[in-house]
């Protein structure tokens, strides 16, 4: 089979890689002196300061790569107007923590530039429940902007650790992409390409190596929510595409399953947390990756394990799809999933408490 790679995307992918590259280096002195760094104490494993422009320079390096591509982005402006409102509400938010409700209502702009100017919701479910599609109708709306406030803040919780959002971000975008290859959504798939590529950048700055025993720049609030902002576009996209293509073997729920480790994340926590009658908006170490640190884990192995673990939930969902499992059977199944992910919590809050 010849696989025929337009000129234009490997010319993108290279700019993705000069500019992102660019971006970091000249960022990082920028800001350790105006101040937009994180520094040690609390909840977080650093013990140097560290500056926020993961984000920054990710979003920078991905548009100046579209620039390259010969082929028009008009459906692309709510992507990139969106992800340019949480870039600028998380760096108000990483120089000086703000308000809840202000950070809602950038949000809640950005689920509106997906829905508005992007054209995208999730108007159906697939056969979730034996009886044939699930058709939200009037519900579309709500349910879409609940999603994606859902999935930008559960990444934004998941990056606590080096490595670990970037990672299941990339991992995620990977198997979206190879969803996308399967019904030629070539535009799709260069956009989303490129982005992974200025992920892929980030990381070798991010994560620790060998010869380099810490991360260099964090992503931040800002780097956080526009990864999530960016792969929750896609799900959305992919999800609604393989209800209309008819003979698609995937379908919404191989999507939920591509997607799924941030949300059971967020899950577990809120699930806790009201549990023991605390506020599910206040931080505490309830997530995964801090739970097994508390038990003595080493922060590059929970890191690699949760980005491998989030890596194969997806593909299980499409090889649930590939052997012609019903979609209901695949809603079933994820259930069962959720409600392991609980119990395993459970279990490890269980041993770290009598561990202290």
């Amino acid at each position: 089979m010849h696989l025929h790679i337009p000129l234009s995307l490997i010319l993108s992918a290279c700019v993705t890689i000069f500019a992102t590259r660019v971006c970091i280096y000249l960022l990082r002195p920028v800001a350790m002196r105006i101040g937009l760094i994180d520094t040690p104490g609390g909840r977080k494993m650093h013990e140097q300061t560290m500056p926020l422009i993961g984000g920054i320079a990710i979003f920078m390096g991905f548009c100046f790569s579209l620039l390259g591509l010969d082929i028009s982005l008009r459906g692309y402006r709510g992507l990139l107007a969106g992800s340019a409102i949480l870039i600028l509400i998380g760096v108000m938010d990483d120089f000086r923590e703000l308000r809840p409700r202000v950070r809602l209502i950038g949000q809640c702009l950005a689920a509106l530039m997906l829905i508005q100017t992007g054209q995208l919701s999730i108007a159906h479910l697939g056969n979730l429940f034996f009886f044939g599609d699930v058709n939200l109708g009037v519900w579309s709306f709500v349910i879409t902007v609940l999603f994606v406030l859902s999935f930008v803040n559960a990444v934004n919780l998941i990056d606590g650790i080096d490595g670990l959002a970037g990672g299941v971000i990339l991992g995620q975008g990977l198997l979206l992409l190879i969803i996308s290859k399967s019904f030629h959504a070539i535009l799709s798939g260069y956009v989303l390409l490129l982005f992974l590529v200025a992920v892929s950048v980030f990381l070798a700055y991010n994560f620790p190596l060998p010869w380099r025993r810490r991360a260099l720049v964090f992503l931040g609030d800002a780097g956080s929510t526009f990864l999530g902002f960016v792969i929750a576009w896609f799900a959305v996209t992919l999800s609604q595409a393989t209800v209309l293509h008819v003979y698609m073997k995937y379908n919404p729920v191989t999507i939920l399953w591509v997607i799924a480790f941030p949300l059971l994340d967020l899950l577990s926590v809120v699930f806790h947390r009201l549990r023991t009658g605390n506020s599910p908006f206040l931080p505490n170490r309830d997530h995964l990756h801090f739970l097994l640190i508390d038990l003595g884990l080493s922060p590059s192995i929970i890191s690699i394990s949760l980005v491998v673990f989030s890596f194969c939930l997806g593909l299980i969902g499409m090889l649930f799809a590939h052997a012609l499992v019903s979609e209901s059977w695949q809603a079933l199944s994820f259930i069962f999933l959720a409600l392991f992910y609980l119990s395993m919590t459970s279990v490890l809050k269980c041993k770290v408490a009598i561990k202290i």
